[in-house]
């Protein structure tokens, strides 16, 4: 597999770096449990750019996830036009995916509910994929499962799937779909 971090003029790193580079607008707000405890919402919304499919994908997901515990993850489609869009889900292998299968989008808004259950602890990722006319985008929704590890960046540097990007921060590398 090419290495698409190198960025000498490569279209298709241009086409990756929001996935590459988890270039992800998170905001956590305030949601009700049910149960009269207060749940932490996540947001997040995929970054603009050149050659994309168009199509704005934003995803939310609602507290931290468990072991053993199917996990929803939904994610909104807008700003589909007339001729559709094509959508692909993948994740980490410790987070299995089961209503993830391939869809065409209609124009407009569209919301899907995923259900990930995840083997085991740490910061996990569903990738979205979505292709429109020639531009093909994707984003990495963040699943957070048990407690927050703070690993240093040392530590995620030794990881074979981590690269160091822009101003020396760790970038983990994703399987691109076909």
């Amino acid at each position: 597999m090419k290495n698409i971090l190198h960025p000498q003029g490569s279209r298709g790193f241009q086409q990756c770096a929001a996935v590459l580079l988890l270039a992800l607008a998170t905001c956590p707000a305030q949601a009700a449990a049910g149960n009269g405890e207060s749940q932490q919402l996540h947001r997040t919304a995929a970054v603009g750019k050149p050659y994309g499919s168009g199509v704005i994908v934003n995803a939310e997901t609602t507290g931290i996830a468990s072991i053993g515990q199917a996990f929803e993850v939904t994610v909104i489609f807008t700003q589909v036009d007339e001729r559709g869009a094509k959508v692909t889900f993948t994740s980490d292998p410790e987070l299995r995916l089961t209503n993830a299968k391939p869809l065409t989008l209609p124009a407009g808004r569209t919301v899907v509910r995923l259900l990930a259950t995840p083997s085991a602890n740490g910061l996990k990722f569903v990738n979205v994929f979505t292709r429109q006319g020639t531009g093909g985008s994707a984003i990495s929704v963040p699943v957070q499962v048990g407690p927050v590890a703070m690993p240093s960046d040392e530590a995620a540097q030794k990881s074979s799937d981590v690269e160091t990007g822009p101003g020396g921060r760790a970038v983990k590398l994703l399987p691109i779909a076909p």
